[in-house]
């Protein structure tokens, strides 16, 4: 199943995602341009608190029920639903797709094929 045609982007609580459950923490250096991203970006739609740590580091700390920086960019993926992409490859012959059942009877026909040319010896 590609992740560019059977996939979609989803929220954070559709996948219940343990950073949205839980809350969660990154810790960047106090200067860089993360921090910046974080306190410019996320103004008005996160909730954080900042705790400067030794050796010029910085943890934000996100409390439960905001978006991850996975949802919010788009990484957390659901099957949409459509059915899944099976190719069948035998020799020389050109490929083919098939269904999901076909591909399941094709495989056990061959199999079964290949078990009784073994018996035969």
């Amino acid at each position: 199943m590609p992740l560019e045609t059977h996939w979609e982007s989803v929220r954070c609580e559709d996948v219940d995602c343990p950073r949205f459950t839980s809350g969660f923490q990154t810790i960047v250096p106090a200067d860089s341009q993360l921090a910046g991203w974080i306190r410019v970006n996320l103004k008005g739609t996160h909730h954080w608190r900042e705790e400067h740590q030794a050796g010029g580091l910085i943890a934000f700390s996100f409390p439960p029920g905001q978006q991850c920086f996975l949802g919010l960019a788009g990484q957390h993926k659901f099957p949409n639903g459509r059915q899944a992409i099976l190719i069948q490859q035998i020799g020389e012959r050109e490929p083919r797709v098939l269904r999901p059942d076909d591909w399941v009877d094709s495989y056990q026909t061959a199999r079964e094929r290949f078990v009784r040319a073994v018996e035969r010896g």
